[in-house]
């Protein structure tokens, strides 16, 4: 069936009810309390009626919950009539493991099914939603994944990411590459204005709508990466503080603008419960397995094997990877003493980009650390400097350097800056490693970014979305590192104190044209063609 042309942005919105159902029960006993408030704003919105495809929970269990990303209440939408979904996500809290394992359905996903007693062939997993609501959505999703069982489903409209981002403020975002669209009105340009550049920065209102929304230039699941990846910051940056501070707030919310077959202070307090677990374990990402794009009738598709449907189903309810640091590191070390870095398709960084980087740190007022390898597909795309207002306000300079693969939508880089402690690092695993501490955060079995201090500085090694690179890659990038000596004294000031100069700040932190929630003014882009803020905007193609 045709893509419907605003269903486009709804996956970044499960989101804001994930972060409810991980951060919920940091308040612990707090959360005993809460359990009836929390109760009372779940039952403001309808119930749905799924009951015999969903499969009962058990207390203490692992739980898997479907959320539904729709706008079945969107403005403008017939309220009798399903909506459309772009997002459909399978969230796991298992207490037997130190992780939440989180698996999004490709919207494009090939399937075959009956809904209320009519046939329909050659439809993507979403077409469900639209033909059958959430009970069809379920129905489909139960089948295509050998009948796994669901223990509970909401379906979030477009009002949830809105409260829950406005309730906790801006969030930090490791941006992966540059994100540009200035809308003319010519079909190529016909999307959201964006402008971005890359490295870590604030993300607030629409600058970081644009940016997990955003699908023009990568893949279905890269842009699935990517949006994970920011509930991942999401994650990290409120923590216990901030979600007490907002609570009330976030539960109102997300109470009227979804709908779910959670009911009773019972249900309420089981996911409480399995979410104050769940809090301070890692995001796990399972990676759907699937086949290259199928067209069929001019339309892509994604394809699964019965194979593939099965050893994804079993990654997402049994999987419990993590990433042997110390199998990385003696893997590395061999290779270090045979400069064998070939055989994992590493070889020595290009002049020209170690002459690009150098005239960028002529100008950094930081020291600049650059990787003598780069990968065999590697293609520098980026260098520049950036400052960033830290938690506390305080002005600090950074850098980053983007290279670009050749799988599509895949960047990595190496950054630094003078903050020290930002919550992308907060629950890092560290190992020292000849004499040098490093920080790694993980994802399952992959390295996602890979950290040291030295010189004053927090330097890292970013990985793909798609996490293309492996971890004894990540691992000889970041140790291959070494400081840019050039001839500007700036560089070698080490002591993190409040920056000043003329280093551009990063867009994306405030309103277009005035001070932004960093206090910094940020330059307006061309006109948006969205609504203003007393509606929705208009999703991306």
């Amino acid at each position: 069936m045709p893509e419907p042309r605003k269903a486009v942005w709804w996956r970044y919105l499960i989101g804001s009810i994930l972060i409810v159902l991980l951060s919920a029960g940091a308040i612990s006993t707090a959360a005993l309390l809460e359990v009836k408030r929390v109760s009372t704003a779940l039952s403001q919105s309808p119930r749905i009626q799924a009951a015999k495809f969903l499969t009962p929970d058990q207390a203490g269990a692992p739980q898997t919950i479907m959320v539904i990303g729709s706008d079945r209440r969107y403005a403008g939408t017939d309220a009798s009539t399903s909506g459309r979904t772009d997002t459909i996500m399978l969230i796991r809290m298992d207490p037997n493991k130190g992780q939440t394992s989180i698996l999004s359905i490709p919207r494009d996903l090939l399937v075959n099914f009956t809904i209320n007693g009519a046939t329909y062939t050659n439809q993507k997993v979403n077409a469900a939603y639209t033909y059958g609501g959430p009970d069809g959505a379920l129905q489909v999703v139960k089948a295509a994944l050998d009948g796994i069982q669901i223990n509970h489903v909401v379906d979030v409209n477009f009002k949830s990411f809105y409260a829950v981002i406005k309730a906790i403020g801006c969030v930090y975002v490791d941006v992966d590459h540059t994100y540009f669209n200035r809308n003319v009105g010519t079909a190529a340009t016909d999307y959201a204005n964006i402008d971005l550049k890359p490295g870590y920065q604030k993300l607030c209102g629409y600058p970081a709508l644009d940016y997990v929304r955003y699908r023009h230039t990568d893949s279905d699941f890269v842009r699935v990466a990517r949006q994970q990846d920011f509930i991942r910051a999401v994650k990290e940056q409120v923590g216990v503080s901030g979600l007490l501070d907002n609570f009330g707030n976030i539960t109102q919310a997300i109470g009227k603008s979804i709908e779910t077959d959670f009911r009773g202070t019972t249900d309420t307090l089981r996911l409480l419960k399995l979410a104050a677990f769940s809090l301070t374990k890692p995001i796990r990402q399972v990676k759907f397995q699937a086949d290259p794009l199928d067209i069929i009738n001019g339309e892509d598709f994604v394809s699964a094997t019965p194979d593939q449907i099965t050893a994804t189903v079993s990654d997402f309810l049994h999987g419990n990877q993590h990433v042997q640091v110390k199998t990385a590191f003696h893997a590395e070390s061999a290779l270090r003493k045979s400069r064998s870095f070939a055989s994992i398709g590493l070889y020595p960084a290009a002049p020209t980009d170690r002459q690009a980087a150098t005239v960028m740190a002529q100008h950094a007022h930081v020291p600049v650390e650059f990787p003598t390898l780069k990968t065999s597909n590697g293609f520098l795309t980026d260098e520049h400097t950036y400052a960033i207002r830290d938690a506390h306000g305080k002005l600090r300079r950074g850098y980053r350097i983007d290279w670009r693969t050749d799988a599509v939508g895949s960047y990595y880089g190496i950054e630094g800056m003078k903050w020290t402690d930002p919550p992308l690092f907060r629950n890092a695993s560290t190992q020292t490693i000849g004499g040098i501490t490093y920080l790694f955060v993980n994802d399952g079995s992959h390295i996602h970014d890979v950290g040291w201090r030295a010189h004053g500085m927090l330097y890292w090694i970013s990985n793909t979305e798609l996490e293309g690179l492996t971890n004894p890659q990540m691992l000889s990038l970041a140790r291959s590192a070494s400081l840019l000596h050039v001839h500007d004294a700036s560089l070698h000031d080490a002591s993190g104190s409040q920056a000043d100069g003329a280093t551009a700040v990063h867009q994306g932190a405030g309103t277009p044209g005035t001070p932004g929630a960093d206090g910094v003014t940020t330059p307006a882009p061309a006109p948006d063609t969205t609504p203003s803020s007393t509606g929705p905007p208009t999703p991306a193609d």
